[in-house]
C-alpha cells in the first residue's frame, strides 16, 4: 500500500519560490 504526500516547501536560502514536493511512502 503506498500513500502520497503533497508538502508546501519553501527554503527562501535555496528557493526562489514556494513549490510543492510529492512523496510516496510504502506503508
Amino acid at each position: 500500500m503506498k500513500r502520497t504526500f503533497q508538502i508546501y516547501r519553501y527554503d527562501p536560502d535555496k528557493d526562489a519560490k514556494p513549490y510543492m514536493q510529492t512523496i510516496e511512502i510504502e506503508l
